[in-house]
């Protein structure tokens, strides 16, 4: 097996939230869209792409061009020393990106459309976090480590490697450029012109309107002294896509539910890497963004960043693709 990187950012010397090794490790021994308008003022301009087999591709959302600023404030709560400098980045041109996080349903046409065998398959399951990244063998896509999932759940269990597949395959059967997002076209969809240290404001218990998080639905299923956010957005592990409401994009899920790949490299600082997709040298690891159902506050954020080696997968991660204009 590829040896895995570690992951990228520490807290207290833990990794990624030691006290929730709990609730992955007991979970293995044992589920109304609001409104939205754009930044821009009007309705989201929905679009999507025919499918050359029959059928239509993800929903997208165009994503004007424009200025923000990415990373976090030294004074915010939860950063980590991996969002700095906080600096003003700029899309130069408008994109395209899923409305939705990809689904079972959308992954699964594409494997049985071209026989495709994720990293998960080929190379010992699914992995969970118990004090340490472990892997589940016979566990993926179609089955996760620890709890079920119906069709239009965000996928989990692909890699980076998978998820460009998919976005590849889509560029075949469409005929437009599909790709995984920039980081920096990732934060500055997410936060769709705010500034604030979450796409709704600065309160992480106002979280369960918009957001699958680590919160007390989590917390009844398994009890522990974790800090969840403090309100109940009623599903423990991964919800149906466009659950709860978007922000002012009209993206929905771009915090919680599943962590995201991006395609940009992983720096320990904002060096210009992440307004750029690296390309072909397997041993970088790739950014992921955005927090999942098992995330506390200080993950569930529109600066936190995670990266992992290519080949890595999880049970809470999954993508959202990009497409260029």
């Amino acid at each position: 097996m590829e040896h895995l990187l570690s992951w990228r950012r520490h807290r207290g010397g833990a990794y990624l939230n030691l006290s929730l090794a709990l609730v992955l490790s007991l979970a293995l021994s044992s589920g109304s869209v609001t409104g939205a308008t754009s930044a821009a003022g009007g309705p989201p301009q929905v679009s999507s792409d025919p499918l050359a087999d029959g059928g239509e591709g993800p929903q997208l959302i165009s994503i004007p061009a424009g200025s923000f600023w990415m990373g976090s404030d030294n004074d915010e709560a939860g950063r980590a020393g991996d969002e700095s400098p906080r600096h003003q980045a700029t899309i130069t041109k408008p994109f395209a990106i899923s409305r939705y996080e990809v689904t079972v349903a959308e992954f699964r046409r594409f494997v049985e459309s071209t026989d495709y065998r994720t990293d998960a398959e080929i190379d010992g399951g699914c992995f969970y976090f118990a004090g340490g990244w472990q892997p589940a063998p016979g566990k993926d896509w179609r089955a996760p480590p620890g709890f079920d999932q119906q069709p239009d759940h965000p996928v989990v269990c692909v890699s980076f490697n998978d998820a460009v597949a998919y976005a590849r395959w889509l560029t075949q059967q469409t005929g437009q450029l599909y790709r995984l997002p920039t980081e920096a076209e990732w934060e500055y969809a997410a936060r769709a012109g705010s500034d604030t240290s979450r796409p709704w404001g600065d309160d992480p218990d106002k979280a369960c309107a918009v957001a699958n998080v680590a919160d007390r639905t989590l917390k009844q299923q398994h009890p522990g002294d974790w800090p969840e956010h403090d309100c109940s957005d009623g599903y423990a592990y991964t919800a149906p896509v466009g659950s709860f409401g978007a922000n002012a994009f009209g993206l929905h899920d771009i915090i919680g539910n599943v962590w995201e790949w991006t395609c940009s490299g992983y720096s320990d600082h904002y060096s210009g890497v992440e307004e750029q997709c690296t390309v072909a040298v397997q041993s970088v690891p790739r950014v992921f963004r955005g927090g999942s159902w098992y995330n506390f506050p200080a993950w569930a954020r529109s600066a936190t960043r995670s990266a992992f080696a290519p080949g890595f997968r999880a049970a809470i991660l999954g993508f959202r693709v990009a497409r260029n204009l």
